[in-house]
């Protein structure tokens, strides 16, 4: 560093921070510029909540489902019950030892 550089008043935070800002607000002009960090605008109607003249699901997709729901049930108790039985067996090895 040359001694000139040491010579200039080190720049404060709050100094530099005013700084920027004022530059940024010379860079943005509002009726020109959008905002990039602003939200989006909702639409009128959210396409994620149906609207009441939409028609139901089927009877049919409403009963696989059902169907399904009751398979994956099945399939979820006797996973639970052979966890148990192992969790059960390993106590049992346990105590034996």
């Amino acid at each position: 560093m040359s001694q000139s550089d040491n010579s200039k008043k080190e720049e404060s935070l709050a100094e530099r921070s005013a700084r920027l800002e004022a530059e940024a607000q010379g860079l943005y002009k509002p009726e020109t510029d959008s905002d990039p960090l602003a939200p989006e605008p909702l639409p009128e109607e959210d396409p994620a909540i149906p609207s009441e003249d939409e028609t139901p699901p089927a009877y049919g997709a409403i009963e696989e489902a059902e169907k399904r729901i009751a398979a994956l049930q099945e399939e979820l108790d006797l996973t639970k019950d052979k966890m148990m039985r192992a969790a059960a067996d390993a106590d049992n090895t346990k105590r034996r030892a």
